[in-house]
């Protein structure tokens, strides 16, 4: 799905000033068939068990999604040094490839999402997650509504306030896309400001078992 690789790369295009120095976040995501024919709702069904994690500290992020059974993608920067690595684990093998963040994100087509333009409304509804207040946003982008529910009670710098999308004045901590007649919807179910054996979680050399691809 060419929409992983969009919210994937840009979760981890962002450096991270004083304000929060590392955490990560886990949302869930929650897979819905549009469409009501059998291979679609069979589809919906393979997709079941997806997640996405967000690691980052002052310098590195790294994100990792999982979708059902399909695949499990991980993007990990280091902004000092200027590249990152990306992985990918499917059906067809363990595959790994080594770039600079430009050619990270332009062989990514994250691109795309930073091109959803349009204008951000706030309605006045509010609802908790994980025990911070909410508003809704919605995007109106192409005919399509992307719905979005910000808190302002995490303080994080510009850069990730707006990191699914720019015009976003604060985090989302649950977020909707609609793609190819399914709906995923990403709720946020875990977070922490702390994190353990970070050399290990920001590496960027490839893992054993991956194939090193070469840079186009």
């Amino acid at each position: 799905m060419r929409w992983i690789f969009f919210v994937l790369t840009y979760f981890c295009f962002f450096p991270l000033n004083s304000q929060i120095k590392e955490g990560y976040l886990r949302f869930d995501v929650e897979v819905i068939s549009l469409d009501t024919a059998f291979l679609s709702l069979q589809t919906a069904k393979l997709m079941r068990d997806s997640r996405m994690m967000l690691f980052f500290d002052e310098n590195r992020s790294r994100v990792d999604f999982k979708l059902g059974n399909y695949s499990a993608t991980s993007m990990r920067i280091d902004f000092k040094k200027d590249k990152g690595i990306s992985l990918i684990a499917n059906t067809e093998g363990r595959f790994a490839q080594k770039a600079s963040i430009k050619q990270l994100m332009l062989n990514s087509e994250s691109g795309k999402l930073q091109q959803l333009e349009g204008e951000v409304m706030a309605l006045p509804e509010f609802k908790k997650i994980l025990g911070y207040n909410c508003q809704k946003y919605i995007l109106h982008h192409q005919g399509k509504n992307i719905i979005y529910w910000c808190t302002s009670e995490i303080e994080l710098t510009n850069e990730v306030k707006g990191l699914i999308n720019p015009r976003l004045p604060y985090i989302p901590l649950e977020f909707s896309v609609i793609e190819n007649n399914f709906k995923f919807i990403y709720k946020l179910t875990d977070i922490s400001f702390n994190l353990e054996n970070k050399a290990h979680i920001f590496s960027i050399e490839p893992p054993e078992g991956y194939f090193l691809l070469p840079n186009q």
